[in-house]
């Protein structure tokens, strides 16, 4: 029994299983378990059939992403909003939703990269790539993401002559520890 048991974190790991034990310390109440890449058998219980991995991280996400923009352009297909979020979810190895602020700046990112016609840039700097944000630069640093904090957060951005159109979006806005940004050209 778990009657003390309170929350239970299952994640960098590669345990797979029955989850007949989940249901038992947790009932039906499956927010109390975090988890990453478990890959669970859950035929013995309601409480997490449809609870996978991949959906409780996609999960999280959405909710992080739900509090940066609006549910109308969330909800648009053709928005920068809907495709940022589109391509956060797609990613072969999402960000945990833990990491809130890393979520927010790679989402606030890929919004801008859409909303000023990323896909058309004279070069992409790797934009979208599964490369951390503070590495979407040329190889000198000097166009794109220029520099980030130690803890990984963007500070300087330059998006001189690349071929910017489109606006810049309000999600530009949670960049928190943005000091410098250039748009020339």
């Amino acid at each position: 029994s778990f009657d003390a048991l309170s929350y239970m974190e299952l994640q960098g790991n590669d345990l797979q299983g029955s989850a007949e034990f989940l249901c038992d310390a947790f009932g039906v109440n499956s927010t109390d378990v975090k988890v990453d890449k478990l890959s669970l058998d859950c035929s013995c219980c309601a409480c997490c059939e449809s609870a996978s991995l991949t959906d409780i991280k996609l999960s999280g996400l959405r909710s992080i992403v739900s509090n940066l923009s609006s549910p109308d352009d969330l909800a648009n297909p053709e928005s920068a909003q809907s495709r940022a979020l589109d391509w956060l979810l797609g990613e072969d190895n999402p960000l945990s939703p833990d990491d809130k602020v890393r979520v927010a700046q790679r989402y606030s990112l890929a919004v801008l990269y859409y909303s000023t016609n990323g896909p058309q840039w004279r070069e992409q700097y790797q934009f979208l790539t599964p490369e951390h944000e503070c590495d979407w630069a040329d190889k000198d640093r000097i166009v794109a993401v220029k520099s980030c904090s130690d803890d990984k957060l963007v500070t300087s951005l330059d998006f001189s002559d690349i071929g910017m159109v489109g606006s810049i979006p309000t999600e530009f806005g949670h960049l928190t520890q943005l000091a410098e940004a250039r748009f020339f050209g």
